[in-house]
């Protein structure tokens, strides 16, 4: 706060006052106005205050973070993961913010429970998404359970010779991804 036009050896100053930017929206240069302001010490009773002039200011994004929730999923062979909800987290009060896109995925292939799921190549939408910048994406949970196979065996004929015991002659298993080994 700076006053102007008062006497060097007088006891003024500018107090008080309230502030506020032309919009909330993010930018550089944005006109700031004030009002409200009071005139005090010793010598205030001296002075009348006129114009309070206007000032500029930038207004940066807010850094937000995202989550996310994904399912379960029977094992197909692929790190790939479905996600559910997208969430972009620390918006303020009704501000239109949706964290949208990217590609979720396991940390591998394999079979397990609370397997770590992460999300990368997300962004931000929405009436006011330019007020924020995506800083990070937390990451989630979910398992890969076994997928069901069937089996199917071939027993070779034989002649009686008193107990039940068969030979196999063949296995087979439908279910089986093609890129993995199984017998």
């Amino acid at each position: 706060r700076t006053l102007t036009g008062v006497i060097v050896s007088d006891a003024v100053t500018l107090t008080g006052g309230t502030a506020t930017f032309n919009s909330k929206t993010v930018g550089t240069g944005k006109l700031v106005s004030a009002i409200d302001f009071l005139l005090s010490g010793a010598d205030a009773g001296n002075y009348s205050l006129g114009t309070v002039g206007t000032t500029t200011a930038n207004i940066t994004p807010l850094g937000i973070s995202g989550s996310f929730t994904s399912v379960d999923k029977e094992y197909d062979g692929t790190i790939n993961a479905t996600i559910v909800i997208r969430i972009a987290n620390d918006v303020i009060g009704t501000d239109i913010v949706n964290l949208i896109g990217g590609t979720a995925t396991f940390s591998d292939k394999n079979v397990g429970d609370n397997k770590t799921v992460s999300l990368v190549g997300a962004s931000i939408t929405g009436d006011d998404a330019l007020n924020y910048t995506l800083n990070s994406v937390s990451t989630t949970t979910a398992s890969i359970t076994a997928k069901s196979v069937t089996a199917s065996v071939t027993a070779s004929d034989k002649i009686y010779d008193g107990d039940n015991t068969a030979t196999i002659s063949s296995r087979t298993i439908t279910g089986v991804l093609p890129a993995d080994a199984a017998n």
